[in-house]
């Protein structure tokens, strides 16, 4: 015999879960989804954590590609934003005690390595 049903207790349905995950994939905060549901953020991950992540997962698929749309398309604060937050990119020069300001970058630079003047 099944368990007593529990007054409250939440039960996700099809199209709530298709709307948890619509709402996620367009950056609402769990708290705001939930109350929509009139559940708390907490039941919410507890029931439609897999939407929940599904949907934030794709409006980060998104936004990525936005992004490098636009620095490829020449959008030079949008390259450094996404060399910067995607490949770490620093304006700052790595300390290097030992080494003079000119050695930083000379050594990658594909120029000085064709000529051999890169470090050994």
């Amino acid at each position: 015999m099944p368990a007593p049903r529990r007054e409250g207790v939440h039960e996700p349905t099809d199209d709530s879960r298709q709307m948890v995950a619509e709402l996620a994939a367009l950056g609402f905060p769990q708290a705001v989804i939930g109350k929509r549901l009139g559940i708390s953020a907490r039941t919410l991950m507890r029931h439609y954590g897999d939407e929940v992540r599904e949907g934030f997962d794709r409006l980060h698929a998104e936004l990525a590609q936005t992004a490098v749309g636009m620095a490829r398309s020449g959008d030079r604060t949008m390259l450094i934003f996404v060399l910067k937050t995607k490949f770490r990119w620093s304006e700052q020069r790595p300390e290097d005690p030992g080494a003079g300001a000119d050695a930083i970058g000379r050594d990658s630079d594909p120029e000085v390595l064709d000529r051999g003047e890169g470090a050994a």
